[in-house]
């Protein structure tokens, strides 16, 4: 039959997906160490090139990262896994690859790299040409380096003169770094130097660098200073009151620092202002951390936002990967710093009362000072708080809060009973103190309306003692349990958390009401003495004279236990309390004042009857001004004369809160606090314009003008404490407040201040008028002398005055809500001790309220109008009945009042600074206190205005002042916390930095915004690595997709979002670059190479290689889709899924590298993995703490190596692919670590083996000579061809033609070598195998081999091959298979085979035992198949072999 020829031009690459029959022209399928050639006459390339030794680190140091800087210049990052100190840290270091010459940047153990956590890294170029490094490796914190400023720990403590050690400063690296956080103190408020608004202020410090480049957050924010245009008045406060907002003034605010951190260079001070109650933020200096005291005058560097000073960023300990974002520096895969669970010693804090007492005129203390308001606040008496815990880490970020529990029922705060038989009002305890607070309370009492547990009716604090004074009388005093409080809510049913208050109710902390003497907001002057009527002023100068101490209401802490594993890593600890609003029990406190009652038909439940407000005071017995029988106006009609009657469940109420606030009366119950006494100054004065009233002419007209102070009180009786509300309405001045919401009764406010109308449940629950005990009475109602004038045409008395302190509640039982959902707000205080005792003890004002007085001006007019020239007084009346003209003797003629004004001044708790309110500069628009003289601020010419008496007290205050502290807010502790789950893990998140500023002196990748991030949708898995992909697109890796987006931001918001960050980099979303279910171009490598061809990666998951252009093309399934279906996965990962799948580095670690030539132009990707054996499964384990493996204890508990043939298999591998042509190009024989791209071609470097006796990492160039030599051993070059069979299903074999050229450069000469070719070859089919062929070169001169050919060697068949022009041919092609209907495989990739595991890397080995070298002639057969193939080697690594063409000739077979 004809002879048939099939010529393979193999120009294509591997092909391993088709059947050998099918194999196109140009494709081979096999090859290992093959190259491209630079030749352009179709030849498919050449044996590769091998590499040559470059340098090594130092003995033990294995590289674990390297990243490319300028001019091939390669940054080293290392690890001695051997060394490690007494920290666990191992020796770590970063080093410079140049060429082949590698520097040592910074060696230390605080570096602490692990060879098991690979490193992501960036760089940029400074403006001053240094280069500064970025990495993290999601087991250090994110770490930089400006390689030419390496900072090494300061051996002395001059700062003047410093001396370096050798030892790197790790903690000046961090980016987020440990740092002490500052206190700010704020020493006084100064009167000149400066130019500032009135209004309040507040300072917080960050710290920068020299450049004032913000590094970190703020931190220590104060409390509010207020600021005002009034000056110290003689060293007093006389005179000093608050401002209009936005008054300017010239005063200036002292401050001091301490703790500040001088690891820093700089420091920031921010201001925010609130300036008519709008705050702003200003950046006012930049000082060196060197400077301890600073004074504000209102200069400003830059305008910021008040977010910036407040808001926190979110803290986290981990990041995964870090790329440059089109100048921005992404972090991404973050994990969050772990909440300790702390709640469990939180829960054993113990807590009690404290009051603070000052002296009222105290220039230090009093409400008036700036310093005092800015750090004493009170807490409000009778008021439920949340209380906790909160910590601040050495990096200065902040702990959840860990909430502190009330006290438990009947117990005290340290567990043990309270004992107390007596309770505040001296009645006993039923159950002899053991049921202090649950002893149940009879229906029916006037305090409630159902039977109670005690505490849910009275406050059920305790009292046991005072601590001494100072010699002025001052400093904390009264201390006791807090009264218990329990909510509706209860604690989660978390056991690990709560322990045993798991599911219980829920304990705040219940401040002590009034109802002790000792807990009473002021002091109680025991020379009080009742005046009737004084005209000698002898017992008012004695009752005003007293110094009166008010006190503030803080709390005792004790028994705060910080374990040593947290005090490790806290730099000190804050009490906050939960903000109030929405929260109130305690809506408002004032006084109140009874109401009267006005019928004119003496029908006392009549359709007519009205309440009006008592005057001038509290005066609760008949009044003697209305008219009688005896002594009347000739103008009035006696017969409808009736008399007036009093309420004792309807008031008017008086207080700050409802004043300057109208603050929302959502109020069910009005408590007593105390009945409050004092002294009243009246004058009583004649009005001379009688033109008022004409038909009076001979009458005298007077006018009552007065005011009291209240500086004395007395308990209020066991069962007038409280009632519940029927309603509480604002009456506004001069008008009628109709009978609404349950009201029996309207009130008639005609002439009349502002207030709060309030009527309580009906006259069977109404509260008593004076307490049971007390002899103390209200006396300020006085006449005229009844049927006598006053001598003098102005008379002064002195009265006592009396009226009750009382509060409006809402006791609500389910205030703050679920545990996790509190909001605590800061308190401008700084940490306290790190590490206390237990049996330490702690005191502070942390509260929300001033303690004040407070004053009001009351009016009381006795006539509809004052104008009027001639008109009846009782139909002008303003109360339905007539007032007295007192007759003189029998004549006609008497004295007629007109009108009452009284200012009573009291002390109160509320939110608003009554010392700092302001006058409008009016008589109108004046108040008690700014006007020191009643004679004058009232005289006959202001009360003679016709409308003054409609005039209202003005309540002129700057809300500033008043500015809750809630602009930080603490989060809590999640209710289902588990402290055993691993730390919050962001795994699809990003956050960036600002936009690098080449030219700025700071450094922009060091500042991060707290909205500069962006969350990937979760369902992608995690966040693997982040690449730069051009000039302006990031690829976002994750688990199982591939994000691409162009980093330009793009400005779209005010200045508050720019100040905080806006995320505009991600303002449009990322584009997935390709959206299938399941999952599509995703990868768990960090392995990623960029090329002119494109960007590629691997997704092992999915055993796929993707190149990314304009789209993503599934390289791998170029003819190889079977192999890497097959290959790509990690076997060892699957045996040990704790395993890090991207470790290529470690030498017991697995996972891909990749490298790209530049030569060549091929793309290199290796894997390394292993596999257990089956012998070994189930008695070696993976100890994740020394990232190694182990035998179980059983079989030694010995650590063995993956690279033990012994234990694991090797699946390492390879492999090249050419993206010119788009396919696969060979396989390889070099398994390495690491890839380093050059410029000119690439490095290599390999971490020692497990039975080297030298462990390191050493570097090696490629593309050097010998060929295919690698790491100092030598490998074969193999090419494998599928022969064709275009025509016949099946032929015979007779020879193989291969054109080849053999080539060795000398002295950058190239000489050939034309009689060196292939010297080694395997053909086989699917049944037939010709053994081992040694290739023999014919030589015509020598006829010994022509003759002795074919012969038989050791496990091979030696054959002539003759070179014929240009072509070498080989024939004597016989199959010396054993049996070719055994099952034994004619090719093995048996680990277990010795000839397999010496030759690795390569896809299989001969076989032997399915050869037979020693067949009989007869018994040799020709190849006979469908399809064969041929595997050429060459194993002269001296000289370059280029392969061309390859012929086969074959006839047709007659099967």
């Amino acid at each position: 039959m004809a002879f048939e020829n099939s010529q393979n031009i193999v120009t294509n690459g591997l092909n391993i997906d088709d059947n050998p029959q099918f194999v196109q022209n140009g494709d081979y399928t096999y090859a290992l160490n093959l190259s491209k050639t630079n030749k352009e006459n179709n030849e498919i390339g050449q044996n590769y090139e091998g590499n040559t030794y470059c340098t090594e680190l130092d003995t033990g140091f294995l590289e674990l990262s390297h990243l490319r800087l300028l001019n091939d210049d390669i940054l080293i990052f290392a690890v001695n896994p051997t060394d490690v100190d007494s920290q666990g840290r191992c020796n770590s270091e970063i080093g410079i690859l140049s060429n082949c010459t590698y520097t040592k940047v910074a060696r230390s153990y605080c570096l602490n790299f692990r060879i098991d956590k690979p490193i992501s890294s960036v760089f940029k170029q400074q403006y001053d040409q240094s280069i500064v490094v970025y990495w993290t490796d999601f087991y250090n914190p994110r770490r930089y380096l400006n390689l030419s400023k390496v900072p090494y720990i300061q051996i002395n403590s001059d700062p003047c003169n410093p001396i370096y050690g050798t030892d790197l400063d790790c903690n000046k690296i961090l980016i987020d770094r440990n740092l002490n956080v500052p206190c700010i103190t704020i020493n006084q408020v100064l009167d000149s130097g400066g130019d500032i608004l009135s209004g309040s202020y507040q300072f917080a410090i960050q710290y920068t660098d020299s450049y004032g480049t913000g590094l970190t957050d703020y931190y220590s924010l104060t409390g509010y200073i207020p600021i005002y245009r009034d000056a110290l008045n003689g060293n007093t406060w006389n005179g000093v009151w608050g401002s209009q907002p936005s008054t300017i003034t010239s005063k200036s605010i002292q401050l001091s620092f301490g703790n500040l951190d001088n690891g820093f260079t700089n420091f920031n001070l921010a201001v925010i202002k609130t300036i008519n109650n709008v705050q702003s933020a200003q950046i006012v200096a930049n000082l060196p951390t060197s400077q301890s005291s600073y004074i504000y005058t209102g200069t400003v560097v830059s305008d910021i936002t008040v977010d910036e000073v407040v808001k926190q960023s979110t803290i986290y300990e981990l990041f995964k990967t870090v790329a440059d974002a089109n100048g921005y520096l992404e972090w991404g895969n973050m994990v969050g710093k772990k909440d300790y669970n702390y709640q469990p010693y939180a829960n054993q804090i113990q807590v009690t009362y404290q009051t603070y007492r000052i002296k009222a005129s105290n220039l230090q203390r009093d409400y008036k000072n700036p310093v005092s308001t800015a750090t004493r606040m009170s807490l409000m008496r009778d008021e439920v708080y949340a209380l906790g815990i909160i910590f601040t880490y050495n990096d200065g970020s902040e702990s959840p809060v860990y909430h502190i529990p009330g006290r438990q029922k009947n117990k005290k705060s340290d567990g043990t009973f309270i004992t107390n038989i007596l309770d505040q009002y001296g009645n006993t305890i039923n159950g002899s103190g053991a049921a202090w607070d649950m002893d149940m309370v009879a229906a029916g009492d006037d305090n409630y309306d159902n039977q109670s547990e005690r505490w849910k009716v009275f406050n059920t604090s305790t009292y046991e003692g005072s601590d001494t004074l100072d010699s002025n009388g001052e400093g904390w005093h009264a201390y006791g349990q807090m009264a218990y409080w329990e909510s509706t809510n209860t604690y989660p049913n978390n056991p690990a958390v709560w322990g045993n208050l798991c599911g219980k109710p829920i304990r705040h902390h219940k401040m002590p009401d009034c109802s002790w003497t000792y807990t009473h907001i002021h002091d109680r002057d025991d020379k009080y003495t009742l005046i009737v009527n004084d005209s000698t002023n002898t017992n008012y100068d004695a009752n005003m004279s007293h110094s009166t101490y008010i006190s503030l209401l803080g709390i005792k802490v004790t028994n705060i236990n910080i374990p040593l594993d947290l005090q490790s890593k806290i730099q000190g600890w804050k009490i906050v309390a939960g903000d109030r609003h929405g929260n109130e029990t305690v809506i408002a406190k004032g006084l109140t004042f009874n109401c009267r009652q006005e019928d004119p038909t003496g029908n006392e439940n009549g359709s007519n009857v009205r309440c009006f407000p008592n005057y001038p005071y509290n005066y609760i017995t008949s009044d003697t001004h209305p008219a009688t029988n005896t002594h009347k106006d000739p103008y009035y009609d006696h017969t409808k004369l009736e008399s007036t009657f009093n309420f004792n469940n309807y008031f008017t109420f008086h207080s700050p809160d409802a004043g300057f606030l109208k603050k929302q009366l959502s109020c069910s119950e009005l408590k007593r606090e105390s009945y409050e006494i004092g002294s009243s100054y009246q004058n009583q004065s004649t009005i001379t314009d009688y033109s008022l009233m004409s038909h009076l002419v001979g009458d005298q007209l007077y006018g009552s003008f007065s005011y009291g102070t209240y500086n004395y009180f007395e308990k209020p009786s066991y069962t007038n404490i409280k009632r519940r509300l029927i309603n509480s309405v604002y009456a506004p001045a001069n008008s009628v407040v109709g009978a609404i919401g349950g009201l029996q009764f309207a009130l008639n406010n005609i002439h009349r201040e502002s207030s709060v109308f309030l009527g309580v449940s009906q006259p069977n629950y109404s509260f008593a008028y004076y307490p049971s005990s007390t002899t103390f009475f209200d006396y300020s109602l006085q006449n005229a002398g009844n049927d006598s004038p006053p001598s003098t045409s102005n008379t002064n008395y002195y009265f006592s005055i009396s009226s009750y302190y009382c509060s409006l509640k809402n006791p609500s039982y389910s205030i703050y809500g679920n545990i996790d959902t509190i909001n605590y707000l800061g308190n401008g205080n700084c940490l306290s001790s790190k590490n206390p005792n237990i049996s330490d003890t702690f005191r502070f004002l942390l509260g929300d309220t001033f303690i004040t007085q407070f004053s009001t001006r009351r009016h009381h007019g006795f006539f509809n109008n004052y104008d009027s020239q001639d008109y009846n007084t009782f139909d002008n009346t303003n109360f339905n009945i007539p007032f007295l003209n007192f007759y003189k003797g029998n004549s006609f003629g008497g004295v007629t009042f007109m009108y009452y004004h009284s200012v009573p001044v009291f002390w109160c708790e509320s939110s608003i600074n009554t010392e700092l309110r302001y006058s409008g500069g009016t008589p109108e628009t004046d108040f008690w206190g700014n006007a020191t003289s009643i004679g004058t601020w009232l005289n006959q010419s202001i009360i003679t205005n016709p409308n003054f008496i409609n005039v209202d007290q003005a309540y002129l205050y700057d809300i500033s002042y008043s500015h809750k502290f809630d602009d930080i807010n603490y989060t809590t502790q999640l209710a289902n916390f588990d402290p055993n789950t691993p730390n919050e893990w962001f795994f699809s998140r990003v956050i960036y930095s600002e936009p690098l500023n080449i030219e700025g002196l700071s450094d922009n990748w060091l500042i991060y915004k707290p909205n500069n991030f962006y969350d990937f949708p979760k369902n992608r898995g995690q966040l693997w690595s982040m690449h730069s992909i051009g000039q302006d697109k990031v690829m976002y890796n994750f688990e199982e997709t591939t994000y691409i987006y162009y980093a330009y931001a793009t400005m779209e918001a005010d200045t508050t979002t720019v100040e905080i960050g806006t995320g505009s980099l991600f303002q449009k979303p990322p584009r997935e670059l390709v959206t299938v279910e399941g999952g599509y171009v995703g990868t768990r490598s960090s392995s990623f190479n960029s090329n002119p061809y494109g960007y590629f990666l691997i997704d092992d998951k999915r055993k796929k290689v993707f190149q990314i252009g304009d789209k993503a093309t599934e390289i791998s399934r170029n003819k190889m889709y079977t192999w890497f279906n097959d290959n790509l996965k990690l076997n060892l990962i699957e045996q040990f899924p704790d395993i890090n799948p991207d470790t290529s580095t470690n030498p017991q670690g697995i996972g891909f590298t990749m490298g790209f030539d530049n030569n060549t132009r091929l793309l290199f990707i290796t894997k390394r993995d292993y596999q257990l054996k089956n012998e070994w499964i189930g008695k070696v384990f993976y100890d994740t703490s020394i990232s190694s493996f182990r035998k179980n204890r059983s079989e030694g508990y010995t650590i063995i190596s993956v690279q033990d043939p012994n234990y694991f298999i090797n699946k390492s591998w390879t492999i090249s692919y050419d993206p010119e042509i788009n396919r696969w190009k060979s396989f390889y024989s070099f398994i390495p670590n690491d890839y380093i791209q050059t410029y000119n071609g690439y490095k290599t470097s390999l971490n020692t083996t497990y039975d080297e006796l030298i462990r390191g990492t050493s570097f090696w160039t490629h593309g050097t000579i010998p060929y295919h030599t690698y790491y100092t051993k030598s490998y074969p070059h193999i090419l494998e061809l599928s022969i064709l069979n275009s025509k016949s299903p099946i032929t015979k074999l007779n020879n193989i033609e291969w054109k080849t050229y053999c080539y060795e450069t000398i002295n950058n000469t190239l000489y050939e070598h034309k009689n060196i070719t292939f010297d080694k070859a395997i053909v086989y089919n699917s049944e037939q195998c010709s053994g081992n062929l040694n290739l023999v070169v014919k030589n015509p001169l020598d006829l010994s081999i022509i003759n002795n050919l074919p012969n038989i060697g050791t496990q091979v068949v030696n054959i002539p091959i003759f070179k014929a022009d240009t072509w070498w041919s080989m024939n004597y092609l016989w199959d010396t298979l054993a049996d070719r209907n055994s099952s034994v495989p004619i090719f093995t990739a048996n680990w277990n085979n010795i000839n397999y595991q010496t030759e690795y890397p390569i896809d299989k080995s001969l076989n032997n035992i399915a050869i037979n070298y020693n067949k009989a002639f007869w018994e040799l057969k020709p190849f006979k198949n469908s399809w064969n193939k041929v595997r050429f080697y060459y194993n002269n690594n001296n000289y370059k072999l280029i392969s061309a063409y390859f012929d086969t000739q074959k006839r047709a077979s007659i099967r």
